[in-house]
């Protein structure tokens, strides 16, 4: 096991490093940081936490679902002073990220690992809500039937070539539920 150690968190990327080094979303990713509003009832929990957690978080740029979740978590803790959050890539250390998944996840991202100031491990969070999945997985159909034009459109979207990935975040960008916090018109 290899797990995160003080010394680890210490030497990844903080949250404005990672931003500054995306090369796929960084512009979605800096316009939904922009319009993430936390509520006042979650900011208020964790800023009233007696002493800041550690949150390392495993992603990688091409993920949508690091794209929806990062910029909240990075707004919460600017906010609240309370989560020290520090950003390791996935495939630069993929040995690292699965201790953290259960063998049925390797591989996926993002991953929030909170630990308490005792170093201990407090809980995960893994790439996005249960309730997200039928409704990504629609939006995701409708958007591939409606670009029968991408080549990779059967593979994952991980595995998309950059432009194919571009029009699919595009286009979800602007379903419903997430265009008021995109910046899409």
């Amino acid at each position: 096991m290899m797990p995160v150690t003080v010394e680890r968190l210490a030497g990844a990327m903080t949250p404005a490093e990672y931003a500054a080094q995306m090369k796929l979303n960084r512009e979605p990713f800096q316009a939904l940081l922009d319009r993430v509003e936390i509520p006042d009832d979650v900011q208020a929990y964790f800023a009233g936490l007696p002493e800041p957690l550690d949150v390392a978080v495993f992603t990688e740029d091409f993920c949508g679902d690091a794209l929806l979740a990062l910029p909240v978590l990075f707004r919460l803790a600017e906010r609240t002073n309370k989560l020290q959050v520090r950003v390791f890539l996935r495939d630069a250390d993929p040995e690292l990220a699965a201790e953290y998944l259960p063998p049925e996840r390797r591989g996926t991202v993002p991953v929030f690992v909170f630990f308490g100031p005792d170093g201990r491990l407090l809980g995960r969070f893994i790439e996005r809500a249960p309730e997200l999945y039928p409704i990504l997985a629609d939006e995701r159909r409708a958007i591939l039937a409606a670009h029968p034009e991408l080549p990779d459109r059967d593979r994952e979207f991980g595995e998309m070539s950059e432009s194919s990935r571009r029009v699919v975040l595009d286009d979800l960008r602007q379903a419903p539920w997430i265009a008021p916090w995109s910046g899409a018109p």
